[in-house]
Order: C-alpha cells, then sequence, then structure tokens
C-alpha cells in the first residue's frame, strides 16, 4: 500500500514494515560511513522505482519534507534490479533492507536524519464478501500480524486499517507488489 490511509472502500491489513537503506557500491565515497544525512544524498543519481510505487512514495515524501530535490537517474519495477544497477556504477538506490544483498561489491548505509521504513500490506475490498480462500488468507494474515521494523518474530494478532466501516466477514484481497503497487486478484 502507498503510505497513509488505504483508498475508500479498501481495508489493508500490514504485513511487514521494514527500513529502507542507501545501497552504494563498495568504491563511493559512502562507502565507509554507517550512516548518512539525506541531504548529502541530494547530489547522487538514483535508482528508483516508478511514481506511484509505495518505496518510491516513502522515499519522494521525505525528500520533499527535508526540501530537498534529487535526481531519478533509472526507474526499475523490479525490486531486486536497483541492487543490480548499483553494482554497475548507474547510481545509489533506496532499497528495503531485506533486499540489499550480502555483496563485497556493495554497502549498505542508514539515512541519519529521516527515518525511512516501508510497510507491504494485503489490500482487501471492504464492500465485497470473500471466497473461502481469501477468508483463509485472511485469517493467517490476522493471526500472525505484521512484522515491525527489527523484528523477527510475529505475535498472534488482528489489525487492519480502513477507510470505510467494517462489514461483517472478510473481505476479498488483492495483493501488494513488494514495490508497493496493488494488483486486484
Amino acid at each position: 500500500m502507498l503510505p497513509g490511509s488505504p483508498p475508500p472502500g479498501i481495508t489493508a491489513r500490514d504485513l511487514l514494515s521494514v527500513s529502507l537503506v542507501v545501497v552504494v557500491r563498495a568504491d563511493h565515497p559512502l562507502a565507509d560511513q554507517d550512516e548518512v544525512p539525506l541531504a548529502r544524498l541530494a547530489e547522487e543519481s538514483f535508482i528508483d522505482f516508478p511514481v506511484g510505487y509505495g518505496n518510491r512514495t516513502v522515499a519522494d515524501q521525505a525528500f520533499a519534507t527535508a526540501g530537498i530535490q534529487r535526481q531519478v537517474a533509472l526507474e526499475v519495477t523490479e525490486i531486486t534490479t536497483g541492487a543490480q544497477y548499483v553494482r554497475n556504477g548507474f547510481g545509489v538506490a533506496l532499497l528495503p533492507d531485506f533486499v540489499a544483498p550480502a555483496d563485497p561489491g556493495l554497502r549498505t548505509l542508514r539515512v541519519s536524519d529521516h527515518p525511512l521504513s516501508w510497510t507491504l500490506s494485503v489490500a482487501a475490498s471492504a464492500t465485497r464478501r470473500p471466497s473461502a480462500a481469501v477468508r483463509a488468507l485472511l485469517e493467517v494474515v490476522d493471526r500472525f500480524g505484521p512484522v515491525g521494523v527489527g523484528q523477527t518474530r510475529r505475535e498472534p494478532q488482528a489489525r487492519a486499517r480502513s477507510s470505510s466501516p467494517a462489514r461483517s466477514g472478510p473481505s476479498t484481497p488483492s495483493t501488494t507488489k513488494p514495490s508497493g503497487s496493488a494488483t486486484t486478484s
């Protein structure tokens, strides 16, 4: 899902919240740092996702809030491709920490002054009755709840965000791509 409330008629169940990290080549001037201020990244060329993807929206909002403009040199639609472009010298990337590869040719850095996190969610219609398979999926999601930044274990819990009044029973979901854009199933 995109940051903020889901669109009208949609309920979102958060699955995972992760930090976005800066990925640079091992020979990049920032490679020996553990963290970097957002303003320092303004001079970099970015490999990012198209406008409208959830993790792109998180990054764009952080730069806009800080009053910093940045250059997106390349857009990718597959989440692991960003690191490949960084490795080949096309720029730097902000990627979910679980995607940042353990690659001797790359380094990851935290953004020191603007915590960046991205949430992966299952989106569902708040107005339609779900199939048995969808109900089973949503029960599992509700039972284990979301995993927050830094968590490794899921505690059973139920939590959903909704932009419309809840109807009885779960609703038909759409799945959320790891890059943050939803597709209806």
